[in-house]
């Protein structure tokens, strides 16, 4: 069961990046997020002056429907309201910032090893 997790500033107001992390493990204050495509980039999400929230809904429990759709301005307000949280230097046409994405450690260790075992068997 994976959730991601958004991080932003709380004096900014501005998103830091997102977590893709394992429900099933208990994760710490803070926590190491590493770029799935290049193991040497990682960062601490969870720092003093970011919060988050949990970007994943359920839709269905226990079989039944649970979710609430929202209408057409609900989304293109979240939309909005979404970009404008997003750091300048990410949503600019010359030399954008890549924006930070990864899993939490103990995820890509598990990722790892299921790549690695893998192997193995072939």
């Amino acid at each position: 069961m994976q959730q991601c997790k958004r991080y932003f500033s709380l004096s900014q107001g501005i998103f830091v990046g997102d977590m893709i992390f394992d429900e099933r493990d208990e994760l710490a204050k803070q926590n190491l997020m590493i770029d799935p495509a290049d193991a040497t980039r990682s960062k601490t999400m969870g720092k003093q002056g970011l919060d988050h929230v949990d970007l994943l809904e359920d839709i269905y429990q226990d079989g039944e429907l649970i979710y609430q759709k929202p209408s057409l301005l609900e989304i293109r307000d979240r939309v909005q309201t979404q970009l404008k949280a997003l750091d300048p230097t990410i949503k600019r046409f010359i030399n954008p910032h890549i924006y930070t994405v990864g899993l939490e450690q103990q995820l890509h260790h598990r990722k790892n090893e299921l790549i690695i075992n893998l192997r193995k068997t072939n």
